[in-house]
């Protein structure tokens, strides 16, 4: 009974972390969608460094996984100022054709 409303509860996080930095993105302070992707990647730093006695390859492991989400963030935020930067490559297009 509880592992369907955990799995709700994680679904539910996951998508407002998502919304949260699609919406940052998209600001026109172009640092203010670097925020989640930051958290994350020092997040990720965090683990390896309580990593017990580990391997090479272990710590290149574990970096690699505990930065999927790291990517997905960083690749919202690119998502997001590109829509940003044609749109301000169109209105000045369009300033241009009226002047």
């Amino acid at each position: 009974m509880f592992l369907p409303i955990n799995a709700l509860i994680l679904l539910l996080l996951i998508m407002g972390v998502i919304f949260l930095q699609w919406f940052l993105s998209k600001s026109t302070n172009k640092y203010l969608g670097l925020i989640l992707p930051l958290l994350s990647l020092i997040l990720s730093l965090l683990i390896i460094i309580n990593l017990i006695e580990p391997g090479m390859l272990e710590i290149i492991m574990t970096f690699i996984l505990v930065n999927i989400p790291t990517v997905i963030l960083f690749g919202i935020y690119l998502l997001g100022q590109k829509k940003i930067k044609r749109n301000h490559q169109l209105n000045k297009t369009i300033i241009k054709d009226l002047e």
